[in-house]
């Protein structure tokens, strides 16, 4: 419910262009996973870690987002 309620809020989280971008695709232990287009749209991710994991906290109102790990869809 919580990886759902922050997919449909992706946008708001990391804004218009870097939501086309890139997709929340698990949350467990704290951490969230999020899949990236290419590698540089992976390195904008993990340069913004931290404000993406406190926009992900108030987009789902909570504490449940403590790491930000990103992915790179290699298309496969």
């Amino acid at each position: 419910m919580t990886l759902g309620e922050l997919a449909r809020r992706w946008t708001s989280v990391v804004g218009e262009r870097l939501a086309q971008e890139s997709t929340p695709v698990s949350l467990e232990g704290g951490t969230l996973v999020v899949r990236a287009s290419s590698s540089a749209w992976a390195a904008q991710l993990r340069f913004l870690g931290a404000e993406v994991v406190d926009g992900a906290n108030r987009a789902i109102g909570g504490e449940s987002v403590r790491r930000l790990s990103v992915v790179v869809d290699r298309g496969g």
